[in-house]
């Protein structure tokens, strides 16, 4: 048998016979001091996390690194991350894409090849003929760049609700369409009207990213605005905009088909260019500005915004 000469298991030719046990006085452990016991080393260290824990504002490297807290008056709370108790740090703007420069997508096309009456100062092109919602351009705290502080002329525009169970480009284009029967005469009056500029979209939103509201809005010709015709859908209606004691913050760029990525990274300069202005806007409350549509092969006219909460002085 090949185990006839095995040692028996514990007995006294177990090479294990020997060992000391586990624990024992021989046990090379024995004399190690018991983990949290009054012989452990950090025994007597401050509690983790403590007002007098020495590591309360040490930076580790790694994923899961503490970091100083941003306020003296912050103090780490056991079992949450100490970044996650204090104020979100500012994010820069990487000099790459300095709003200062201009948007890396490329310039707007000017306003005097949209609109018949631009409202940036300049002379309309003869063959212009699209009415655009005007506004005032205000002036910009000093140093500020990157964004346009403008004060809207109060008027009426006609708007539509998203349904945002189906995805957004489907909807927009949804409810443009809609929007244009209500302009090629399937309104109260049966009036036919020209189409305005900008088409815009205009979002509450959930959190960051995630929208929990949207509406498309086009602007009423002024002509109209004195009776505006009632939508026939039902989920159209005519409402006044862009209160007059109420400005926003916009930034145009240019690119023919700007990606959702595109148009984020636009918002989030505008965000931070207008902090750096030290002015806030209603960032729950984005906006969007077409000035162009998805057909058109010529430069394009887009715009990102926000409804300011500073008022004009």
């Amino acid at each position: 048998d090949p185990d006839f000469s095995r040692p028996v298991l514990g007995g006294e030719t177990d090479p294990d016979f020997s060992r000391p046990v586990l624990g024992g006085e021989t046990d090379p452990d024995f004399s190690r001091p018991v983990l949290g016991g009054e012989t452990d080393p950090d025994h007597r260290r401050p509690a983790f996390g403590g007002r007098v824990d020495p590591d309360e504002t040490a930076d580790y490297p790694g994923k899961y690194a503490r970091r100083k807290p941003k306020r003296a008056d912050i103090r780490p709370m056991a079992g949450r991350n100490v970044a996650k108790q204090a104020p979100a740090p500012a994010k820069d703007i990487p000099s790459s894409v300095d709003p200062c420069e201009g948007s890396p997508l490329g310039a707007a096309r000017p306003l005097n090849q949209v609109c018949k009456n631009p409202s940036d100062g300049s002379e309309s092109l003869v063959e212009v003929t699209t009415e655009c919602a005007e506004f005032k351009v205000l002036q910009l705290p000093e140093g500020a760049c990157g964004f346009e502080y403008r004060k809207y002329k109060s008027g009426i525009w006609v708007m539509r609700e998203l349904d945002l169970a189906n995805s957004m480009p489907e909807v927009k284009i949804a409810a443009f369409k809609e929007l244009m029967a209500y302009f090629q005469g399937e309104n109260s009056q049966e009036e036919e009207m020209e189409l305005t500029l900008p088409t815009t979209t205009i979002y509450e939103m959930k959190n960051r990213k995630v929208p929990s509201g949207a509406y498309n809005a086009m602007f009423l010709p002024s002509a109209f605005h004195a009776d505006p015709p009632k939508p026939t859908a039902a989920d159209e209606y005519v409402k006044e905009m862009f209160d007059n004691d109420l400005p926003v913050f916009v930034r145009s760029f240019g690119g023919k088909d700007p990606s959702y990525g595109d148009y984020f990274q636009e918002f989030e300069m505008l965000i931070l260019s207008v902090r750096r202005a030290g002015l806030q806007g209603a960032w729950h409350m984005p906006f969007v500005h077409e000035y162009s549509l998805d057909s058109d092969d010529e430069e394009k006219r887009h715009e990102v915004g926000f409804f300011a909460t500073t008022r004009e002085e």
